[in-house]
C-alpha cells in the first residue's frame, strides 16, 4: 500500500476510532473531501478550478453561480466571463507562469479574473489592499508581475512606487471603469471567447496563485498556492464541513486576497456548485439585509466578524435569514453559544487551517471552543513558554505535550500533506522542522500555540513563531520591529501582542530602547508616515535595555504577561489615540476603561 494511500486511509479511520458522530450525508462529503484529496495529491493530474467551472456551465448553463448588488451572473455567463479574460491575456502575450498582480477589492471582476488566469496558467498575486509603503514595494518585487491590476482608490499610491521597485517592469491598469486617468481593464476584453484548450493541460501541481502572509521572516511572503492546495482545502470546507451544493448560496464578505475568503469561499462554492453572493467589504449593519436579499444558506466567517455582529444593534432581519451553517475559525467560546443563540445558526462549523500549511482540523460535531480533533500526521510539542523555543530531549527530539498541556501545533509533510512553502525558497526552509521526532521524518511548524484536550481534541490559543493576530489580520512582529527601528531616536525595539479584554487575538505592542533624540510626537509622525495602519502597534513602553536569549532572540513572555497595565509597566508608557493617530500618555483610568469596554480598540 502507498505511503499515500496509508495516509488517507488514517484520515478516513480517525472518524471511527475517535468517535465523530456524523450522519449519512456527512460521512459521504467526508468520503467524497478524501477522495478529493487523493485526486489532487497527484501532482500530474488534470486538475484546477477553471476546469470545475466549465463542468457547470456546460451542466447547468443557466443556475445562478455569482451575485452581487442587484446583478446575477449564471455560470455560462460567469464561464463567458472568465474565457474573455483569458482570451485577451493570450493576445497580450501572457504565457503559464506569467504573474499578474491583483490589487482590488471584492468584485465580479476579481472573480472574472481569477478564473481566467487559471484557464491558461497565468498565476494572480493577490496583494493585501492595506498594505502600502515599503511592505508593498517588497510585496510585489517579490513576485515581479508583468501587469498590476488595481482598483481606482490604489493606483495613485502603486503609481508612486514605480520608480522605487527597481528592476522590474509592469502595466499598471485600473479595474474601475469610471477612472479616465488610465486604461479600464473591462472595455479592453473581447466580446466573444469560447473555452481555451488550455484549461485541460493544467495540473493539480501546476501553480495557481500567491496568497501573502507575515511570518516569523519579517516582510510579507508570497506563498505557493497550487491547484492541488487550492481544491484540497476548498474540498474539506465545502465537502464535511459545509456539504455545499448547488441550492446553496454562500455569503463571502472577506477580502478574496485573504486565504479564508479565497479558498474557504471562492472555492467552497466553486467545488460544490453553489452560488456566491460577494460583498466589497463586511458591513454589520448591511450584514442581514444581504442575507435575507441573497437568501443566503452559509457564510464564511472569522472570528471578529461574529464578535462584531453580536456586539451590534438588533436589527430587524437578524432571524428573518435562512442561513444553515457558518463556516469559518477563530470562534471564541465567549461568543460562539450567544451568536449562534441571538441569531439562529442552525451549525457553526469551526476548522483550522494556514495560508501556507498542510495542517486542517475539522470541528465536525460543533463541540463550542474546539478547533478539531488531531488527525494522524499532526502533533502538538512543547515550548519554553518565554522564549518560544522548542524543548528537546537529550537526543533532540521534539517532546509531545499530554491532555491538558499547551504546545505547538505541527504537521507531517508527506505526500497528501505536503508543503509547497514560498516563492522565496530560502524562506520555506524556515518553516520546516527536520527529523523532528529522530525518524527522519520532517514536518511543518504552524507557529501556533494550541492546547490538547482529552480525546485528541484540541483549542486553539496564541500565535506564536514572531507574529500576532489582530482584527483578522496577522502581523510579523519582525515587519513592525524593522520599521520602528528606522524611526528618529529608537535605537532597538522588540514588538509582541498582548491580550485585550473583549477582543479577538492580540493588539500589537512595542517596546523601545530609545536615545536623547527620541520624541514622542515625532515618533507618532514617523509611525503614522512609515507604517501601515494595520502594523501600527496601539501600545508603545519605553525600557532601559531588551532581554535576549543566548541565541540573540528576543524574549517576549515578561513582557507579553505585564502587557498594557501602567500597575505592571515600569517607564513611560503610550496608547495610539485612533483619531489623531498620536501616542499618548496610558494612565490607569484609560487602562480601566479599556479593560471595561468603554474605550474600544
Amino acid at each position: 500500500m502507498s505511503t499515500l494511500r496509508k495516509e488517507l486511509d488514517g484520515l478516513a479511520r480517525h472518524g471511527e476510532n475517535y468517535r465523530i458522530r456524523l450522519l449519512s450525508p456527512r460521512l459521504l462529503a467526508l468520503w467524497r473531501h478524501l477522495n478529493g484529496m487523493r485526486l489532487a495529491a497527484k501532482d500530474d493530474r488534470r486538475y484546477c478550478a477553471a476546469a470545475m467551472l466549465e463542468k457547470h456551465a456546460a451542466a447547468r448553463p443557466q443556475d445562478i453561480a455569482l451575485k452581487w448588488q442587484s446583478t446575477a451572473w449564471t455560470w455560462a455567463q460567469y464561464n463567458h466571463e472568465a474565457n474573455r479574460v483569458a482570451a485577451h491575456f493570450l493576445a497580450l502575450g501572457y504565457r503559464a507562469g506569467d504573474c499578474v498582480a491583483l490589487v482590488m477589492e471584492n468584485s465580479p471582476l476579481y472573480l472574472f479574473l481569477l478564473a481566467g488566469f487559471n484557464k491558461i496558467g497565468v498565476v494572480p498575486a493577490l496583494v493585501n489592499t492595506q498594505l502600502a509603503h515599503e511592505p508593498l514595494a517588497h510585496t510585489l518585487r517579490q513576485c515581479a508581475p508583468r501587469m498590476v491590476i488595481a482598483d481606482a482608490a490604489f493606483v495613485p499610491a502603486l503609481d508612486a512606487l514605480r520608480q522605487g521597485v527597481d528592476g522590474m517592469h509592469w502595466a499598471l491598469l485600473s479595474s474601475s471603469e469610471q477612472d479616465d486617468a488610465v486604461a479600464s481593464l473591462t472595455a479592453s476584453l473581447p466580446e466573444e471567447a469560447g473555452n481555451p484548450p488550455h484549461t485541460s493541460q493544467r495540473r493539480a501541481g501546476d501553480l495557481m496563485m500567491y496568497l501573502f502572509t507575515s511570518g516569523t521572516t519579517g516582510l510579507p511572503k508570497a506563498a505557493l498556492i497550487t491547484n492541488r492546495r487550492f481544491l484540497t482545502i476548498a474540498h474539506g470546507v465545502g465537502g464535511p464541513m459545509v456539504q455545499a451544493g448547488p441550492d446553496d448560496t454562500l455569503y463571502l464578505t472577506l477580502p478574496l486576497y485573504h486565504a479564508t475568503g479565497a479558498m474557504g469561499g471562492f472555492g467552497t462554492a466553486l467545488l460544490g456548485g453553489s452560488a456566491l453572493a460577494l460583498r466589497r467589504k463586511f458591513s454589520a449593519s448591511e450584514f442581514w439585509s444581504d442575507c435575507v436579499r441573497f437568501d443566503a444558506t452559509v457564510f464564511n466567517y472569522i472570528g471578529e466578524i461574529c464578535r462584531y455582529l453580536l456586539a451590534a444593534p438588533p436589527h430587524p432581519q437578524e432571524r428573518a435569514h435562512r442561513l444553515r451553517v457558518a463556516v469559518g475559525a477563530g470562534l471564541r467560546p465567549d461568543v460562539w453559544p450567544a451568536f449562534q443563540q441571538r441569531f439562529g445558526i442552525g451549525r457553526i462549523a469551526e476548522g483550522y487551517s494556514a495560508t501556507e500549511g498542510n495542517i486542517g482540523l475539522f470541528n465536525f460535531e460543533g463541540r463550542v471552543g474546539m478547533i478539531g480533533r488531531l488527525l494522524p500526521g499532526q502533533a502538538i510539542v512543547r515550548i519554553d513558554p518565554d522564549t518560544e523555543e522548542f524543548v528537546r530531549d537529550a537526543r533532540g527530539r521534539l517532546q509531545r505535550v499530554t491532555p491538558g498541556g499547551q504546545g505547538m501545533l505541527i504537521g507531517r509533510i508527506g505526500k497528501a500533506t505536503p508543503f509547497d512553502g514560498y516563492l522565496d525558497r530560502t524562506r520555506s526552509e524556515d518553516k520546516i522542522l527536520r527529523n523532528a521526532f529522530g525518524d527522519g521524518r520532517d514536518w511543518f511548524n504552524s507557529g501556533d500555540l494550541v492546547q490538547l484536550h482529552p480525546w485528541r481534541w484540541v483549542s486553539f490559543a496564541d500565535r506564536l513563531g514572531d507574529t500576532y493576530r489582530w482584527k483578522g489580520e496577522n502581523v510579523s512582529t519582525l515587519e513592525v520591529s524593522h520599521l520602528l527601528n528606522a524611526c528618529t531616536g529608537v535605537r532597538e525595539s522588540n514588538v509582541y501582542g498582548v491580550a485585550v479584554p473583549s477582543c479577538d487575538g492580540r493588539a500589537g505592542m512595542a517596546a523601545l530602547v530609545v536615545d536623547s533624540d527620541f520624541d514622542i510626537g515625532r515618533f507618532s509622525t514617523d509611525v503614522h508616515a512609515r507604517l501601515p495602519a494595520m502594523l501600527r502597534p496601539l501600545f508603545v513602553r519605553l525600557v532601559p535595555e531588551l532581554q535576549k536569549t543566548a541565541s540573540f532572540k528576543y524574549v517576549k513572555g515578561p513582557l507579553q504577561k505585564a502587557g498594557f497595565d501602567p500597575a505592571r509597566v515600569e517607564g513611560p508608557l503610550f496608547l495610539l489615540d485612533a483619531a489623531t493617530q498620536t501616542y499618548q500618555p496610558l494612565d490607569a483610568a484609560t487602562h480601566s476603561a479599556i479593560a471595561n469596554g468603554e474605550i474600544r480598540l
